[in-house]
């Protein structure tokens, strides 16, 4: 805190908070990787930034192995800092090669591939090769997004010959590829689903053969379409069970006025009360992990929230039968009450895995959230914490429900193309 004066008067006071990063997971490179010609060298070095404590004995590794040939390993002590370590291989032979990275810091280790290929002496040079549009003689890992669960990928390649005729085709029994001088420039189209597929493109003339070796990684877009939310359960009186709704700002407002007679004051296992968000014409496949969940219920006027994170979370499921969340790293909770007095508790979902499993469930044709296992998750989380008590005695006549989902690739929207990255429940009434 500091304080301004002039003539013994406080002027000014300002509150200064200074936020302490956190130190950064070890990041690896590999430098010196390119493709070479027989009896050329090359030296690879591979280095490591470190800004957390190693242990002793900690260890660099770099292995650098030709196919069907020769393997040649060196090592380096790895330290807080930039560590190297680094090899130099002469008069090479043609084939391919494999370059291993290897940082053992004491705790964990952690990899990093590359390859590069060694052409014969007059085989063909190429002289340009793009996947999808993009570079791959200069970057050799491409990776493309797309909304389809496989993605057709055009392949062109290029390269010269001292004039002789050049045939092309790809390893892994894709369609081989021809071309002529006189129309030098080879097409194909190739089929890649989700994941990464390898590649090698091979140019030959006159009995030499070059190899070109890529890979490409293709992620699908996950999007969510949501068609209507209804809100439903025996402690939920509702007219109609559709809340209205609009997409303002990125949000998914929904209006729940007509919601009466809710409350979390329950322990009867026949008491339900919760929320299904449907999913309409045009969802993708939403299955896989990397998912972030943040449930916040909040008053206008009051200083008091109460907010849940549900960290790394898995999807199952699909759009026709339903999603699920199966899983998670942990349950972050946090909350003020009226009188100022605050909580921050984060546990492991195992500790909780009972009524986490209730949280969220498939329906047909999308997920509930569960509102009574939410209050129970919760007071789990906040076992021996006065908070717990608190929220199954919850009310208010201005509540604020915001559920926040985000993941990679992922996005939401409704049946117009209007997106949003969360639903925020208004005008929420809890006896």
């Amino acid at each position: 805190k500091v304080i301004i004066k002039e003539n013994s008067q406080t002027l000014k006071i300002e509150t200064l908070l200074d936020n302490v990063k956190a130190l950064e997971e070890t990041r690896l490179f590999l430098r010196g990787i390119a493709d070479r010609t027989a009896g050329e060298s090359i030296k690879i070095t591979g280095a490591s930034l470190q800004e957390q404590a190693v242990s002793t004995g900690a260890l660099l590794t770099l292995m650098v192995a030709q196919s069907g040939g020769s393997t040649q390993t060196v090592t380096a002590v790895m330290s807080v800092g930039q560590s190297n370590v680094s090899t130099t291989l002469s008069a090479l032979t043609s084939g391919a090669y494999t370059v291993t990275f290897t940082a053992n810091d004491g705790t964990k280790i952690m990899t990093r591939t590359a390859r590069f290929h060694v052409k014969e002496v007059g085989a063909p040079i190429f002289t340009m090769l793009k996947v999808a549009g993009v570079n791959a003689l200069e970057f050799s890992d491409v990776r493309l997004v797309g909304a389809s669960p496989t993605l057709f990928v055009d392949i062109s390649v290029q390269a010269t010959a001292n004039g002789s005729t050049i045939v092309y085709a790809l390893q892994s029994g894709a369609s081989p590829m021809a071309a002529s001088q006189s129309t030098p420039v080879a097409v194909t189209t190739q089929t890649v689903s989700i994941g990464t597929t390898y590649f090698g493109l091979l140019a030959t003339a006159n009995g030499k053969t070059n190899l070109k070796p890529f890979k490409v990684t293709y992620t699908q877009n996950k999007r969510l379409v949501v068609s209507s939310v209804v809100i439903g359960g025996t402690v939920a009186n509702t007219s109609g069970g559709n809340l209205s709704n609009s997409v303002v700002n990125g949000k998914y407002f929904m209006d729940a006025s007509s919601v009466q007679g809710l409350t979390l004051n329950t322990s009867s296992n026949s008491d339900t009360l919760y929320i299904d968000i449907m999913a309409g014409a045009g969802t993708t496949a939403l299955a896989g992990p990397g998912y972030n969940f943040k449930i916040s219920l909040s008053e206008a006027g009051s200083s008091r929230n109460a907010t849940l994170n549900v960290v790394n979370a898995s999807v199952t499921g699909n759009s026709a039968n339903g999603f699920d969340v199966t899983t998670a790293a942990s349950l972050d909770f946090s909350g003020t009450k009226n009188n100022g007095s605050s909580a921050t508790v984060t546990v492991p979902v195992d500790t909780v895995l009972a009524n986490f499993t209730a949280l969220f469930s498939p329906i047909t044709g999308g997920i509930r959230v569960d509102i009574i296992a939410l209050r129970s998750s919760l007071e789990q989380v906040l076992a021996g914490n006065a908070f717990a008590s608190s929220l199954r005695t919850l009310s208010g006549s201005n509540l604020l429900l915001n559920i926040r989902v985000n993941g990679a690739n992922f996005s939401m929207g409704n049946a117009s193309g209007a997106s949003f990255t969360s639903f925020e429940a208004v005008n929420v009434k809890v006896n």
